[in-house]
């Protein structure tokens, strides 16, 4: 099993190279949009340019795009905060931040034994399940709305971050790492009231949970995400 995983080794330090620098134009586009209004606005646009909002999703299955671990369920609360940085007609483009103080795995329960040799072997037996919490950020996030300044706005999204575990996810065995990198790709749509001062967000987000083989196994795990949430603008 673990040969297979080392195999996916350079694919996924490749993908991983790629999302950084991804990550990095996302930074300095983001910080170019902040240190100015957004452009193309009215004046009462501008003054509902920052969200605030909370969010909670969760994914009953593991599918297999990027990660190889199966039968683990994925839950997510955050807040969060946003800034519209550029506007079109039709599109407006906003920077997002998530800081998530619950990130719940229910995954299957591992016990490792070590037989004896020669050679030594290790055996891993699934004896049930367990819950494991964490909490993490995803300090970059890029979020594009179309029919932009409608009550109905469907929109793309993608944000980048980390997690960190009380147990290590999604393979608790010894060895592996309580920390781990995160990305997503999102789509869904917001419901703004008459002001355009709330709005209700409504989603699916395919999530990867990985540790970028920084300890000697990466079965990495994905989610489907389906989320709900709800934001003040100012």
């Amino acid at each position: 099993m673990s040969r297979s995983w080392m195999m996916r080794g350079a694919n996924d330090v490749t993908k991983w190279s790629l999302l950084a620098r991804l990550a990095i134009c996302a930074g300095v586009l983001c910080c170019c949009g902040l240190a100015s209004p957004a452009r193309g606005q009215s004046r009462t646009e501008r003054s509902l340019n920052n969200e605030f909002g909370i969010w909670g999703g969760y994914s009953f299955d593991s599918p297999h795009v990027f990660g190889v671990s199966s039968d683990r369920r994925l839950g997510l609360a955050a807040l969060r905060y946003g800034r519209t940085i550029h506007s079109w007609q039709n599109t407006s483009l906003a920077y997002t931040v998530d800081i998530f103080p619950l990130v719940l795995v229910d995954q299957p329960k591992i016990l490792t034994i070590v037989t004896p040799g020669p050679p030594p072997q290790t055996v891993y037996i699934d004896s049930g399940r367990e819950a494991v919490y964490g909490g993490g950020v995803n300090p970059i996030g890029l979020k594009l709305n179309f029919l932009h300044q409608r009550r109905f706005e469907p929109f793309v999204a993608s944000t980048v971050g980390l997690v960190v575990s009380t147990r290590p996810i999604p393979l608790d065995v010894a060895g592996e790492d309580q920390f781990n990198f995160t990305f997503d790709f999102q789509a869904g749509f917001e419901r703004f009231n008459a002001t355009r001062s709330r709005a209700w967000m409504f989603g699916y987000r395919y999530q990867h949970i990985s540790n970028a083989y920084r300890s000697s196994l990466n079965p990495g795990m994905d989610g489907n995400v389906f989320f709900v949430g709800y934001s003040f603008f100012k």
